[in-house]
């Protein structure tokens, strides 16, 4: 099946403003009319060019007289031009305008009607409930000629004289005037019914979803093309039938060459020439063929000599047969940036100041992905500045608000954009944006951002709204409230930060907020640069010791613990739960900050602890760390988790102490063979000598000899690795520098007295390589020295 690619762009056909809807359209002699619902017919005359077609000259008007009913259809027939009204409350009347002569009726009380078509006679062809009625023109007037009853009411007639076919509600009818003969086919014409010759003997119909080309004798050599939903109106341009739909323009010659257009509520369509000209409501398309554009467009290549109007009509195109991907990337075009507002009008959440009041298409649904692939094109509009940057500027706005993308939000306003503010306010009144606070923060506006967060519980957002305000803190003491209620370690993060003094910061936490004094001071540790960091690490240590040590107190003020994740998650947690985690948090501190806490402090008061891993951490950082291998044995009874302290302490010293911890506690049989396993294991910064000596020389040599033969090879092995790192290390470096050396090197013009520098011969007037120690040598020579490196 062959299929072409049909745009549909815009007819720039002055419409009148205080029209609302456009009734009917048709092809006149070479003019285009268009009626509206102010009883209004304007026409003008069209010209075509290339692919392109446009209106010329000045727009003329018919004004018809005021009533109650509209125009319907408008046809031509030679010079003279139909006009068929439909009253809102009786049958329709017809009306005719000669070239040269006034409006007049000359048929009323009829449903339907059909003009001779491709033979010369002057015929109209009525249709009115059940009576088929044939009028003929004597050139002024017209008269009756010919009728036929027929059993069922008829809906739709077509003419090619003398052949003419009529739809009923029942029946399909051929009927052969000049000799009454009449053929017919049960079939129920509806809904929709349309019927039009498209020769002297073939003839279009539609009805119940299906097009037909059929002939006068009701043989057809085509099967029916059928369509999903339901059209509305049809022409045939003497090569291809257009049916319209809600959303599209099917194209087809019945051989299934097919082309689809996409556009927003087409109504009405009519030939014109070899094109299609199409209204909505309140617009006028033409439909030009655009296969080839499109093609190049996929492909990433700027069709020469296209306009913008045409790439919008390409745009639809792509968006409406799912391919939005590479519609948007239509955007990164130079030429078609400047139809960026138009394209943006689609989406329902925009507001921006388009010039058009409808847009010319609606986006539908639209996923992420589209959004993020739109955000990027933006930026490169932005670049481009074809559009304004205020424009495009409130439009990234607008549509990182609408993502609910707020990392690119806060990038995006750290570069001070433009924005227009009434509209983002008008934007974010028309729903509950998430991203509205970060606005409100770039306007200034913080304590009405803080009211956003603290309603949508964004305390992280809050508190860094907090720490950017730190300097004053008169305004953090007047804030910091919602977050000690809220969000206890977030309050504990904006009074720990660089700006804020830690004496104001532990005053007001004495004063008004004990419960977080102890998570600040560890926050204040924290800083690397701050003043009297031992005094608050010894604070720190103090206040964690009184926490543990009274926690049992049936007294204790549980309130001091808040800060705990434990409290945090369950209120009602254990004393048990909440030792634990106040325990393994002193440890860590006492790891990372041992070398500014006061150690001899830690020790007095470890007998009011209760956590073995406290203990343990506490006697490492005092260098008792054969108390540490004591409690760490007694607890499991055996020496694997010792084995993880020296690796961790990573120190021949440690290690030794272990050793003899070990050799203090094992069988003397087993541990040699220990000592060499460890040996092997600890193989980077064990001292071999000393871990030799504490094996007892006699100790029979059968029971070692495995283990100093595994030891031994390992250590050998181990070495050889070492060597060849070291090697390939050189290597390296060697291809690093010699790399460096090409890449610095120069081409320089020399006299017959520069030498080599490698073969030690002259250069001559030759150009040469420069090694960056300034030395000149013959290309090749450089590359030989390489080779034989």
């Amino acid at each position: 099946m062959s299929k072409r690619a049909f745009a549909a762009l815009p007819l720039r056909f002055n419409i009148p403003n205080d029209v609302k809807t456009i009734t009917a359209v048709t092809q006149h002699q070479n003019q285009l009319f268009v009626a509206f619902d102010n009883l209004i017919i304007s026409s003008c005359r069209l010209e075509t060019q290339a692919n392109l077609i446009f209106p010329v000259g000045s727009v003329s008007q018919i004004k018809m007289k005021k009533g109650d009913y509209f125009v319907k259809e408008l046809r031509s027939l030679d010079n003279i031009l139909f006009i068929f009204v439909k009253s809102k409350n009786s049958r329709c009347s017809l009306f005719m305008l000669p070239d040269k002569g006034q409006l007049n009726k000359i048929i009323h009380n009829i449903d339907c009607f059909a003009i001779n078509r491709f033979t010369k006679d002057k015929f109209i062809l009525t249709g009115a409930d059940k009576t088929l009625s044939l009028h003929k023109f004597d050139g002024k007037n017209w008269s009756k000629s010919w009728s036929k009853d027929f059993p069922y009411q008829i809906l739709a007639i077509s003419l090619s004289y003398p052949n003419s076919f009529v739809l009923t509600t029942d029946r399909m009818y051929s009927v052969q005037i000049d000799t009454d003969k009449i053929n017919n086919i049960p079939s129920k014409c509806i809904p929709e019914p349309y019927t039009m010759p498209v020769s002297h003997t073939s003839f279009f119909t539609y009805y119940a979803h299906s097009s037909m080309k059929i002939e006068a004798d009701l043989s057809s050599n085509y099967p029916p093309v059928p369509f999903k939903d339901l059209a509305v109106d049809h022409a045939y341009n003497g090569s291809i039938f257009a049916s319209v739909l809600p959303d599209n323009i099917s194209l087809y010659d019945f051989e299934r060459l097919r082309g689809r257009t996409y556009i927003e509520n087409p109504k009405r369509i009519t030939a014109f020439k070899d094109f299609f000209i199409i209204s909505t409501d309140n617009r006028l398309y033409y439909l030009a063929d655009i296969t080839t554009q499109l093609e190049d467009i996929i492909s990433g290549v700027v069709p020469e000599n296209i306009n913008a109007e045409t790439l919008l009509a390409v745009f639809m195109q792509l968006w409406s047969t799912k391919r939005k991907d590479k519609a948007i990337n239509m955007l990164r075009m130079e030429i078609f940036q400047e139809m960026v507002p138009s394209v943006l009008q689609i989406f329902d959440f925009f507001i921006l100041p388009f010039n058009n009041t409808v847009p010319f298409m609606n986006s539908g649904k639209v996923d992420q992905n589209i959004l993020n692939l739109l955000y990027t094109s933006l930026e490169a509009v932005q670049s481009a500045q074809i559009v304004s940057n205020e424009f495009i500027n409130t439009a990234i706005c607008q549509l990182l608000s609408k993502m609910n993308d707020h990392d690119k939000l806060k990038t995006f306003f750290e570069t001070r954009p433009v924005i227009d503010q009434e509209l983002m306010s008008l934007f974010y009144s028309k729903g509950d944006y998430s991203a509205h606070p970060y606005y409100l923060r770039y306007l200034g506006k913080i304590d009405e951002a803080l009211k956003k967060w603290e309603e949508k519980n964004n305390f992280d957002e809050y508190c860094l709204t907090l720490m950017q305000k730190a300097s004053d803190f008169d305004f953090i003491e007047k804030r910091i409230d919602v977050l000690i209620k809220n969000a206890p370690l977030k309050a504990c993060d904006v009074l720990a930060c660089d700006q804020i003094s830690p004496q104001k910061s532990i005053a007001l936490v004495r004063n008004k907020y004990p419960s977080i004094i102890t998570p600040v001071l560890k926050r204040l540790v924290e800083h690397k640069d701050i003043i009297d960091r031992e005094e608050l690490a010894n604070s720190f240590v103090t206040q964690m010791t009184n926490l543990i040590s009274n926690l049992n107190d049936p007294n204790f003020d549980r309130s001091l613990v808040a800060f705990t994740n434990s409290v945090m998650n369950n209120p009602n947690a254990s004393i048990s739960e909440i030792e634990n985690e106040l325990s393994e948090s002193f440890a860590e501190f006492i790891v990372k900050y041992r070398s500014l806490i006061n150690l001899d402090l830690v020790l007095q008061n470890i007998s009011k602890l209760s956590s073995l891993r406290l203990k343990i951490e506490i006697y490492k950082a005092t260098g008792q760390i054969n108390k540490s291998f004591e409690i760490i044995y007694k607890n499991d009874g055996n020496f694997e988790e010792c084995e993880n302290i020296c690796f961790e302490e990573g120190n021949s010293e440690t290690l030794h102490e272990f050793f003899l911890f070990v050799k203090s506690k094992m069988k003397p049989e087993l541990f040699p063979n220990y000592v060499f396993n460890l040996i092997t294991k600890f193989i980077k910064f064990v001292n071999i000598e000393k871990a030799l000596s504490l094996i007892d020389v006699e100790a029979p040599i059968d029971s070692v000899r495995e283990s100093i033969e595994t030891t031994y090879s390992n250590i050998n092995t181990t070495r050889m690795n070492s060597e060849m790192k070291a090697a390939f290390a050189c290597s390296e470096e060697f291809e690093s520098s010699y790399d460096r050396t090409i890449l610095e090197c120069r081409c320089v013009s020399l006299d017959s007295q520069s030498i080599c520098s490698v073969c030690r011969t002259p250069l001559g007037y030759n150009f040469v390589q420069k090694t960056p120690d300034g030395k000149f040598c013959h290309y090749r020579c450089l590359a030989s020295k390489k080779k034989s490196t």
